[in-house]
């Protein structure tokens, strides 16, 4: 997809990290990065395997990761191989007035894979009413979040509800009188799914009649992106295999240098035009005229299956033609101008949708039969090198339409110039004409 993650900031640009939860649906990944303040550079950029349970329910969406926390760590991050998934969990010291705790733990029994690992599960968070995470600077948009708290009783002396908390985001309650022991597991975690705008405040407060303060462990907070649709795979794995057909014989050609990401949205590619009015966009129109392309003409493009015009023309294309479906959308083919040889191939004049063929200006290739293709009632050039019927006719017409109006024009100024000749303006005499009198 092209759904933005992030931008970066020249002012921002000290251990800058951007983190991203999506689901692979295929082999392979694109990953844009587009000139804005600054010029576009990377400095490392890792894929890792995540747990299914980050995107539950959430099939049409990505998550950017905004905090990953490892409460009352005093180490360095986290990560493999202690965390299996390789997740980065950042020490994070106490916020006054919060308790740090640390107990070293062992035979918990962990069953959700999204659960952190121990030596992040064995530091705390504790306060005798109210613990409270603010983090402020998230985009102004309304945005979903996904929001991840986990927590191990390390009491081990506590029962069930000793310690009973509500937990707040916002100010407004998502789960009341929450008991970590209440599973009859120490350990237990939830999610939270919210909306929020510019900031975001999680608060655990100590429920009614409980003995305890709320207690956490760890928590992570990640915003929803909805995923932009992108262009219809088949067009794109066959657009590639055409880049690299084309890149045979065109290693510097300009016009293919666009040709990286996805051919249809944020950077269309050079030539291309896409219709995105059935969901994802599909490539109907392909015009590479005019730029300076050399060899055969990839066959590739014959398994555009939503392509409706194609223009090759003004090129140096050499070869025969490719034989198309009858699938094939085509209803416009440009192939004029280019030195292509061989019987022009019976499946384009048998294409369905076809109203117009180009094929003239390739002097290797025969001219097709005039009453063979007047049958198909389509517009050609015959296969001959040389300006369109109509083209001539508009110029001949035109032709003798000033050429009578240029006579015209002359006779209407010698007509008004003789008449003139007649007339004597007698301006004492009211400015009006009088004709003279012949003696």
């Amino acid at each position: 997809g092209v759904t933005q993650l992030g931008a970066v900031r020249s002012s921002r640009l000290q251990n800058l990290e951007i983190e991203g939860v999506f689901k692979a649906n295929k082999d392979y990944i694109d990953f844009c990065l587009v000139k804005g303040e600054i010029n576009p550079f990377i400095s490392q950029l890792e894929l890792r395997p995540l747990p299914e349970e980050y995107l539950h329910d959430l099939p049409t969406s990505i998550l950017k990761l905004i905090s990953r926390n490892n409460l009352g760590g005093t180490k360095d991050d986290i990560r493999f191989p202690v965390d299996q998934s390789d997740r980065i969990w950042k020490a994070t010291s106490s916020p006054s007035p919060a308790l740090p705790l640390n107990v070293n733990v062992s035979n918990v029994d962990l069953k959700a894979n999204v659960t952190p690992p121990l030596q992040v599960l064995q530091t705390a968070f504790a306060h005798p009413e109210r613990l409270e995470f603010i983090h402020n600077g998230l985009e102004t948009e309304d945005y979903g979040y996904r929001v991840f708290l986990y927590f191990l009783e390390l009491n081990r002396t506590l029962k069930v509800g000793q310690r009973v908390f509500d937990i707040y985001v916002n100010g407004e309650i998502k789960e009341d009188r929450f008991d970590i022991l209440a599973g009859g597991s120490n350990y237990r975690y939830t999610v939270l799914n919210v909306s929020a705008t510019g900031s975001l405040n999680v608060s655990l407060v100590k429920a009614s009649k409980s003995e305890f303060g709320p207690l956490l462990n760890a928590y992570e907070i990640l915003q929803v992106r909805s995923w932009i649709e992108e262009t219809n795979q088949t067009d794109v794995e066959v657009i590639q295999k055409m880049r690299e057909e084309l890149l045979l014989s065109n290693q510097d050609n300009k016009a293919l240098e666009s040709w990286s990401g996805d051919p249809c949205i944020l950077f269309p590619w050079h030539g291309i035009a896409c219709d995105g009015s059935n969901g994802s966009s599909a490539i109907t129109k392909l015009d590479l005229s005019s730029s300076k392309l050399k060899g055969p003409i990839p066959f590739s493009v014959t398994e555009m299956t939503n392509l409706k015009i194609l223009n090759l023309s003004h090129n140096s294309f050499t070869g025969y033609i490719p034989s198309f479906l009858q699938s094939s959308l085509l209803i416009s083919v440009d192939l004029s101008y280019n030195d292509l040889m061989g019987p022009l191939p019976e499946s384009i004049t048998s294409l369905p949708h076809l109203k117009s063929l180009y094929f003239g200006c390739n002097q290797h290739m025969s001219e097709e039969d005039p009453e063979k293709l007047n049958s198909l009632l389509i517009n050609t050039d015959y296969g001959r090198c040389k300006a369109k019927p109509r083209i001539r006719q508009v110029i001949v017409i035109s032709a003798i339409t000033c050429g009578s109006l240029l006579i015209t024009l002359a006779v209407g100024i010698l007509f008004v110039c003789r008449y003139r000749r007649k007339l004597i303006p007698l301006e004492g005499f009211g400015g009006k004409d009088y004709p003279m009198q012949a003696k």
